[in-house]
């Protein structure tokens, strides 16, 4: 019984069957004759024939069901190289031979189980495919179509699988792809693609709603018989891409800030103003706003002024009318401001009612988004940056908001520098004006005191000049009170005039100084010794010198410093005769020099008063002069940087005066002060004695 439906076809099995017979037949007969029984038995010939007819028609359709059952394995063999999962084994191999039908009843089960195991493998690798993360597909070459994708890639691209199938790349992108035609760009990636290399590729996806989606596509090529094939991904990189835009924005803005900084930090004062409005043109630009401006706030922060403003092209300036606003009528958003937050609003036509003043004042400018960063000065908020949306809203991002304050805290450091170079330029004009106010005052003083030192020596000298006529010729004249009288006029003459000299040379100091020359101190000492020789003599002065270093100076003037002081120890000197110790050391980064005498001593309350001009401590009678001979010290010491002081010695004996100078350059290192010594000296050993330096002797 044959399968329903299934027919031998009869003209090839009957052609068979029949050559099948001859041949069979042929044989026998040729056999037979062969033997000889055909002759031997005439009689028995039919019966032969029949037998022979039997055993033909046998044979023949044996080798007819021979050949129909390997046709049929043969038809099986082909089905299955063909992929037809399903086939009836047990009929392909009816009446075959066990030695066949065995082995391939189990070649044949073996196939279908790897199929069975193949189509599982395949079901799974689609399930991954279809629930993957990224958008895949399969690319026909020849057709130029898509032949298969999974559910993200209908995502991706906006069209449903079902469209998908069978559509051109250049269906699913923009007629451009990295300078060229999307068909041209294609067929390149195709060709490198079946040459064997892996692509990885930018490649722009266009939506159904217009939008482009930038992606990375990565490809192979996919073996597959009479057939190229293309497989690969789709990855949607906008996120990477947004994410190197902000990183790309944020290092340009930064380069900017930096750029502006540098300028900000050189720019003159005076071109604060245009570099401030130059550079909100560049950050203007650069955050694609129309209108850009500063706002500074009144030192009573009760006004509010634009101070410089840009704007983008077709935009009105408002900087002229946006003077002295009242810092209460816009408080909602100023309020904020001065707490240091920032204002963005992204759509101002849904501003809160507490904002009413904003939004009017806004709308009538046509604002639409508005951003308002303050501008820090310390802890203080000075004012703030502002930036308008006109054309269109905007959304501010956290990160333009973040570079907008350092911009801001830039452009608040430039206005605060200009503010302070500004009142030192001030404050430096006013003290040249001071000064040159001084230096007239001064040279007027300095004239005024010569002329009247000159002016006032002719009567005094015609008062001392008549009062000593008048003692020689008429002394014996008067009575006793009458030349008393006359004693004290001529005295008085003479200390006024003295008082005059004083103060001329007083006014003279600094009266066009000689420049500073090194001055070794022991060579100004021992000038003016020289010009107290008598009075040295006179007194039995005894002096110890010590090291004495050599500064910047004037030569005549710190003689006549050392004069005044030596002067000074003589004249104020006890009972025994005068001590006087002169010495140097250095003292940090400054010389101290000190000259000490055995004298009266000083009241350490009143230290500081003897160097000023006319002051004295003792009177006339007791202790005549001027006063005016240690003013004059502190004048030439001043004069060279450095500075005097007077007190008392540590042993109740006598003054120090002390008087210091700063160090220019190196000079011998002075050591320790010499000292007198304390016991009499057929007391001391030689050893314990200091070196006498100068001693003058005070015999005649």
């Amino acid at each position: 019984m044959r399968p329903q439906g299934q027919q031998e076809k009869a003209g090839p099995v009957s052609l068979k069957y029949s050559f099948a017979f001859a041949v069979l037949m042929a044989t026998a007969v040729f056999g037979l004759g062969q033997l000889g029984l055909l002759s031997d038995m005439p009689s028995a010939l039919p019966y032969v024939l029949a037998a022979l007819v039997l055993v033909a028609s046998a044979g023949a359709w044996f080798v007819d069901l021979l050949d129909r059952r390997l046709n049929a394995m043969q038809e099986a063999v082909q089905k299955l190289a063909g992929g037809e999962d399903s086939l009836r084994i047990g009929h392909a191999t009816r009446g075959a031979p066990e030695g066949i039908s065995r082995p391939f009843t189990e070649m044949a089960s073996a196939v279908n189980q790897r199929l069975s195991e193949l189509q599982n493998v395949i079901a799974q690798q689609r399930a991954i495919a279809e629930h993957g993360p990224d958008a895949m597909w399969v690319f026909h070459v020849e057709a130029f179509q898509i032949t298969d994708a999974n559910e993200n890639f209908s995502k991706l691209t906006g069209h449903p699988r079902t469209r998908l199938i069978g559509m051109s790349p250049m269906d699913i992108a923009p007629p451009e792809q990295q300078g060229m035609s999307t068909e041209a760009y294609c067929r390149s990636l195709i060709q490198r693609a079946v040459g064997g290399e892996k692509l990885e590729v930018p490649f722009m996806v266009r939506r159904t709603d217009g939008t482009d989606v930038p992606c990375e596509l990565r490809a192979i090529h996919l073996p597959a018989p009479g057939r190229t094939l293309i497989c690969g991904l789709l990855l949607d990189i906008s996120e990477r891409h947004r994410t190197l835009s902000e990183l790309d924005r944020r290092m340009r803005f930064e380069s900017l800030v930096t750029r502006l900084s540098t300028g900000f930090i050189s720019v003159p004062v005076e071109e604060a103003d245009e570099s401030i409005t130059d550079a909100l043109g560049e950050v203007g630009r650069f955050a694609e706003v129309d209108r850009a401006y500063i706002f500074e706030f009144s030192p009573s922060r009760e006004k509010v002024s634009c101070t410089h403003e840009w704007c983008g092209r077709g935009i009105a300036e408002q900087r002229d009318r946006l003077q002295d606003l009242s810092s209460s009528t816009y408080a909602w958003c100023l309020s904020r401001i001065q707490r240091g937050e920032v204002v963005s609003i992204d759509r101002v036509s849904a501003l809160p009612a507490d904002a009413a003043a904003e939004q009017v004042e806004w709308e009538s400018e046509s604002i639409k988004s508005i951003l308002l960063v303050p501008m820090h000065s310390g802890s203080e908020v000075r004012g703030y940056v502002g930036f308008d949306a006109v054309e269109h809203e905007t959304a501010w991002p956290t990160q333009l908001t973040t570079l907008l304050k350092l911009f801001g805290e830039m452009v608040s450091n430039l206005l605060e520098r200009k503010r302070s170079q500004l009142s030192v330029q001030e404050n430096n004009e006013h003290l040249g004006r001071a000064n040159a106010e001084l230096a007239r005052s001064n040279q007027e003083l300095q004239q005024f005191a010569y002329i009247a030192s000159h002016d006032l020596q002719e009567p005094l000298r015609a008062i001392g000049g008549f009062s000593g006529l008048l003692a020689r010729r008429y002394r014996d004249k008067l009575d006793a009170e009458a030349q008393e009288y006359l004693d004290f006029l001529t005295a008085a003459a003479t200390r006024m005039q003295r008082m005059i000299v004083d103060l001329l040379d007083y006014s003279r100091l600094g009266h066009e100084p000689k420049p500073f020359q090194p001055v070794n101190l022991r060579d100004a000492l021992e000038a003016s010794l020289s010009l107290l020789q008598t009075a040295v003599q006179e007194l039995g002065a005894e002096f110890l010198i010590g090291d004495l270093p050599t500064i910047q100076g004037d030569s005549q003037q710190l003689t006549q410093l050392f004069q005044n002081l030596v002067g000074n120890a003589l004249k104020f000197h006890g009972e025994a005769p005068p001590n006087i110790m002169i010495s140097g050391r250095r003292s940090g980064n400054e010389w101290l020099i000190t000259v000490r005498d055995n004298g009266i001593g000083i009241d350490p309350e009143k230290a500081a008063d003897v160097f000023q001009i006319f002051r004295r401590l003792h009177s006339q009678e007791q202790y005549p002069g001027t006063g005016i001979g240690l003013a004059v010290c502190k004048r030439i010491v001043e004069r060279h940087r450095g500075r005097i002081w007077a007190k008392p010695n540590d042993d109740g004996r006598g003054t120090s005066f002390c008087f210091a100078f700063p160090v220019i350059g190196e000079s011998i290192d002075a050591g320790e002060a010499p000292r007198w010594p304390e016991e009499p000296a057929a007391e001391t050993t030689e050893d314990s004695v200091p070196r006498l330096l100068a001693e003058f002797d005070t015999r005649s």
